[in-house]
């Protein structure tokens, strides 16, 4: 499965560590395998269908979808689907962040783009005509507590109108969902995931200085959901950033489509234009291109805004639910978002009863440190220790062991990490003319005791092993060739995300037969 951006992604700031996006690993849980294969290749069918029926088009032949290309995505999405399902490891691990993106690739392949780019302008236009007097009604409710769970509430029926929901499909393209109808659906059970009190009772007591946003989809979720409950909290004096996903997945609404989503509501709303005139509504693109967002992959410039954030929310079931259930931060936190399907109920422990084809189950789970300082205690507590284990896990494996002699040496050469072959190629290609006498006697064979940090191979009569990159996060695979030096071959462990130093990593350079680092080099 494939991903590609023009530049580094950063991890939000606010993240508490360690992060694993995923709520359910597929690999494992052959049931939820089984339901989420199988319920995304209905959905493909139901795609191919609205597609045939025209339900997808703005009525002008520039906004038909192609049927034939739309036919195409649907046979090799589930030729995929079917691998999946008989070799879930088949593409690495298997989540549904993963098969989401999957999707999105598949449609690329065919040269499909933005299949829902009709709709979403359709339905952005309608919800912009009712947005004045749904901002009207909330306005005049008596008390600040009313107006924001009137706010949550509307927040949590405008994400209902999700095309990529296959059970809400039928009931978009018929247009018999409106956001009333959306809120009878709503099912606020169980209610340990629901506190939008808490919420509540934290903007009475004093608010928030920087909101972060992540929203979901265009029409009324955006317009009639997050909107009004962005313009609310500039309102106290907050500053809000909505991210935005950077290319289009289903109908989720994208970077480009927000700021002109923004720009029209401004102009009939004076809240809105002045917030926007002062700086205190931002829209920038988060980086993400599919319905899921892992947050140690974002656009740098949201980053940047989110440095002060003193709220995360993230909307929609992908956002909150199906990623970043189990995300914690080191600032407050809300999740809006609505249970479409059993297999989300099910991950996440909601009570199954409530998902079928005519409910939806909802959660507006608030995490506060302000309101329970316990609850800071103990993630920071569990949070030091988990990585207290990994660390400990890390220096000292059952094969742990030092060479000495190597260390102390005389004939160790070190080499600065800025001159690393993936760094400063030409750089390294240099050294190795200065120095590479000194490397000349090496043996054809470079071995070394096994590490939890390196690992060494043969290939026929090639030698390839790993040499890390002291105090920082990358290791690189080094070969010999021609007897004149090491060169980089590939690349085993992510970068470390903020851990770039000019540290150095060591090279042998007389004729012993193991090229070594010891980890106690730190």
């Amino acid at each position: 499965m494939l991903d590609q951006q023009a530049e580094r992604l950063e991890r939000l700031p606010q993240l508490r560590l360690p992060y694993v996006p995923d709520t359910v690993d597929l690999a494992a849980d052959e049931g939820q395998r089984s339901a989420w294969l199988s319920a995304l290749e209905r959905s493909t069918h139901d795609l191919v269908g609205l597609v045939e029926r025209g339900a997808l088009d703005a009525g002008s032949s520039e906004d038909r979808v192609d049927v034939g290309r739309v036919r195409a995505f649907s046979t090799l999405y589930a030729r995929h689907l079917h691998r999946l399902g008989a070799q879930p490891l088949a593409y690495g691990a298997l989540t549904v962040r993963g098969i989401l993106g999957l999707r999105e690739q598949c449609l690329r392949e065919v040269g499909l783009g933005d299949v829902f780019a009709a709709v979403k302008r359709r339905e952005t236009a309608a919800a912009l005509m009712a947005f004045p007097e749904c901002v009207a009604r909330t306005d005049g409710l008596p008390t600040r507590r009313e107006r924001v769970l009137a706010l949550l509430g509307n927040a949590l029926a405008g994400n209902m109108f999700d095309w990529g929901a296959s059970e809400l499909q039928g009931a978009l393209a018929s247009g018999a969902l409106d956001l009333a109808a959306a809120r009878e659906r709503i099912s606020y059970s169980p209610q340990r995931l629901n506190n939008p009190e808490a919420f509540a009772d934290n903007v009475i007591a004093g608010g928030y200085r920087r909101v972060l946003v992540f929203v979901d989809n265009s029409g009324a979720d955006v317009v009639l959901g997050v909107l009004p409950l962005a313009r609310f909290l500039t309102q106290t004096g907050a500053t809000v950033v909505l991210a935005a996903n950077s290319r289009p997945a289903l109908n989720d609404v994208t970077e480009g489509e927000l700021k002109h989503i923004v720009g029209e509501a401004a102009k009939v709303d004076k809240s809105l234009a002045q917030a926007l005139e002062e700086g205190r509504l931002l829209v920038c693109a988060s980086g993400s291109a599919g319905p899921c967002v892992d947050l140690r992959r974002l656009d740098p410039r949201l980053v940047a805004l989110a440095h002060a954030a003193d709220l995360v929310v993230l909307v929609g079931m992908a956002r909150a639910i199906v990623s970043n259930y189990h995300a914690r931060f080191t600032c407050d936190s809300l999740r809006v978002a609505v249970f479409k399907n059993k297999m989300t109920a099910d991950a996440a422990g909601a009570n199954q009863e409530t998902i079928d084809d005519d409910d939806s189950t909802s959660s507006t789970e608030s995490s506060s440190k302000a309101t329970n300082p316990e609850l800071w205690l103990t993630d920071e507590i569990e949070a030091v220790g988990e990585l207290k284990r990994g660390a400990i896990a890390a220096r000292f494996p059952e094969e742990f062991s030092v060479d000495s002699d190597f260390l102390n040496g005389a004939s160790n050469v070190w080499l600065p990490a800025r001159l690393h072959p993936e760094i400063a190629p030409g750089e390294f290609q240099d050294w190795l003319k200065k120095h590479g006498s000194q490397l000349s006697k090496m043996e054809d064979s470079v071995n070394r005791r096994k590490s939890i940090l390196s690992y060494s191979y043969k290939t026929g009569d090639m030698a390839v092993e790993s040499v890390p990159r002291m105090f920082g996060g990358e290791m690189a695979a080094v070969r010999r060739r021609n007897t004149t030096g090491l060169v980089r071959r590939k690349s085993f462990v992510e970068r470390a995300d903020e851990e770039d130093g000019d540290a150095p990593f060591l090279v042998q350079a007389t004729q012993r037969s193991s090229l070594k680092r010891s980890k106690l080099a730190n």
